[in-house]
């Protein structure tokens, strides 16, 4: 009767009014209202963008400078990002031996190094953050710890607007190539930056270890500055009589140039036909950034 009515009314009632509920959960997660937005994107998806060239890089620089005061917060939390006891474990005694602890040891996985890297290009924009990227100067809990470490310094010198003078100074030093290569990571963290430091890079090429001159030519590639003086030092490393570690850095380093020099446009072109699939990908992802535009 009228009872039963009312109760089918009440339950139609309740079901409409928890349909409206997953709706709305459903708008917000989707929609993400509370995020801040630049050029479309969320601020999750610009710390999640893996920029592809230089000029994406700059992109998501400027997207993440525009929503600074809730950017600056969560990479300073990501700098205090602790690994289990176990992956400690198995990074100081497998080293890259083992998949987990490659990745860490390429930083894939660790989230400290790019977060330090991201608030040292934001600058004054990072002041805040400049307590735990003091902290991450002194963590040793990863065999990959010293890119963690280098990364936070080069941030800090950026942040404070300190002397770059005394961060380049270790590359003169390629006897020793444990400081050297860490440096020259260091070094190249800094980006355009490090601007100064290129004749000391290019003078390193010429050392005869390969250490020395692969992490030469990947800084010079991060510091993607005056290629007139950097193309044509890196050129000759690309020759398919180098080592297969030394074209590929090579090549990474000449894409960072691509855009502003046809002899790494021309290099990279002939590159494409290099037995080594990352040669290859990489010549081609920087040539199909000339085309796009």
């Amino acid at each position: 009767g009228g009872a039963d009515i009312g109760a089918l009314t009440m339950k139609a009632k309740k079901i409409t009014v928890a349909s409206l509920i997953v709706t709305a959960l459903v708008a917000l997660y989707v929609f993400e209202p509370w995020e801040p937005r630049h050029h479309g994107k969320t601020l999750k998806e610009w710390l999640a963008f893996k920029p592809k060239s230089p000029s994406d890089a700059e992109t998501r620089i400027s997207a993440l400078m525009a929503m600074h005061d809730r950017a600056v917060p969560i990479l300073a939390r990501r700098l205090e990002w602790e690994p289990s006891e176990f992956l400690v474990s198995v990074s100081h005694k497998y080293q890259n031996k083992f998949l987990i602890a490659g990745l860490y040891q390429r930083g894939v996985t660790d989230p400290r190094s790019q977060a330090a890297h991201d608030l040292g290009q934001l600058g004054d924009l990072a002041t805040n953050a400049i307590p735990q990227l003091i902290g991450l100067t002194n963590k040793h809990d990863l065999n990959s710890s010293w890119h963690c470490r280098g990364a936070a310094a080069a941030a800090l010198a950026l942040i404070r607007r300190d002397s770059l003078t005394p961060l380049f100074e270790p590359l003169n030093r390629t006897n020793d190539i444990d400081r050297f290569y860490q440096q020259a990571m260091l070094v190249g963290a800094l980006g355009t930056n490090a601007r100064p430091a290129i004749p000391l890079l290019l003078n390193a090429l010429t050392n005869t270890r390969p250490v020395v001159q692969a992490h030469a030519l990947i800084a010079l590639g991060m510091i993607r500055s005056e290629p007139g003086q950097c193309v044509p030092a890196i050129l000759p490393f690309m020759t398919l009589t180098n080592s297969l570690s030394s074209r590929q850095k090579a090549a990474f380093a000449l894409s960072a140039f691509v855009e502003k020099s046809e002899a790494a446009e021309k290099a990279l072109s002939e590159a494409k036909g290099d037995p080594d699939s990352y040669v290859r990908r990489v010549s081609a992802d920087a040539l199909n950034r000339i085309q796009r535009k």
